[in-house]
């Protein structure tokens, strides 16, 4: 499993009218500001600062271990307005459960934000269908890729082994649109799936101390400065 996966995937189910998920170039900017390099282990006060920073309500901290059967991960929400931790919440499974782990997680996580959030955590679950694990390896390394080129090839795989996934397609046609190649990017934007009024993918999570993801309950552009 590309080690990479967990903390670069969360983002899309937690996005909602009340809860804004920062992005990953909106948290590479803020290390990019206070002079950080992207892979730095950053302490917990750094990522505080670059929370404060961001103006965000909560911060999730994160860490996960593998012991060659199943995959263990811990997530931690680092209240800004109260400036302190919540309890953390902790998750095991099988790798080959990947998703049932992240959906699991981020119910935890959505409880503990959301006092509205109040559908049972079994049915939540079960509502959630798993991406293909080889499909989000490859939407992250077309996350990570520094040419278009392997970025089209990355989410073109990703697209191939899940026709269904949504950020990969949006990410391809972004893509095909910057290299001026319009065509195929409104070709990619077509098969953007219209979201399901009720949760059809598994929410991911940030694992990893020197990502940090973010939530914040006043979305806000971000600043283009």
């Amino acid at each position: 499993m590309d080690r990479r996966i967990l903390p670069e995937a969360f983002h899309e189910q937690l996005n909602s009218p009340v809860l804004y998920v920062a992005s990953r170039h909106e948290r590479l900017r803020a290390y990019d500001r206070q002079g950080l390099p992207a892979g730095i282990h950053a302490s917990r006060a750094t990522l505080y600062r670059l929370a404060e920073q961001m103006d965000l309500d909560y911060a999730v901290l994160g860490s996960y271990r593998y012991d060659g059967a199943r995959l263990t991960a811990t997530a931690q929400l680092l209240d800004m307005r109260a400036q302190k931790l919540l309890p953390a919440s902790n998750e095991s499974a099988p790798l080959a459960d990947l998703g049932t782990l992240q959906s699991a997680l981020a119910w935890d996580l959505l409880h503990t934000i959301r006092s509205d959030f109040s559908m049972p955590k079994e049915k939540y679950v079960a509502s959630i269908v798993p991406l293909r694990l080889d499909a989000q390896q490859n939407f992250i390394g077309g996350l990570l890729a520094s040419t278009a080129e392997e970025k089209i090839r990355r989410y073109r795989e990703a697209t191939r082994l899940d026709p269904a996934y949504a950020r990969a397609w949006m990410e391809l046609g972004k893509t095909y649109y910057n290299q001026h190649a319009y065509e195929p990017a409104i070709s990619a934007s077509a098969r953007f799936p219209v979201p399901p009024p009720s949760p059809a993918r598994p929410i991911s999570i940030s694992v990893s101390p020197p990502t940090l993801t973010a939530t914040s309950q006043n979305p806000k552009p971000p600043s283009s400065s």
